[in-house]
């Protein structure tokens, strides 16, 4: 008779990690206007430095300030 394995923590581990991956999932959506000045120079540098997904690259540019501003707003107190 085979022996059972036994469950180890690691499965609290990867439930918890399910649990982050879900709160990760993008469900809001914003909408952005660029004048074509704005729109060229973004698709220049997209060009330039073979970026092809366009929404990652606004999320993360936008992230990076929002979390860098709330980081030095919280080092004040």
């Amino acid at each position: 008779m085979a022996k059972k394995k036994k469950v180890s923590k690691s499965l609290a581990a990867t439930q918890q990690n399910l649990v982050s991956k879900e709160n990760l999932i993008h469900r809001y959506r914003k909408t952005i206007c660029f004048n074509e000045y704005e729109l060229s120079a973004i698709k220049e540098y997209c060009r330039r430095y073979h970026i092809t997904n366009f929404s990652s690259l606004v999320r993360k540019s936008t992230m990076e300030i929002v979390l860098g501003q709330l980081d030095e707003s919280s080092r004040l107190f």
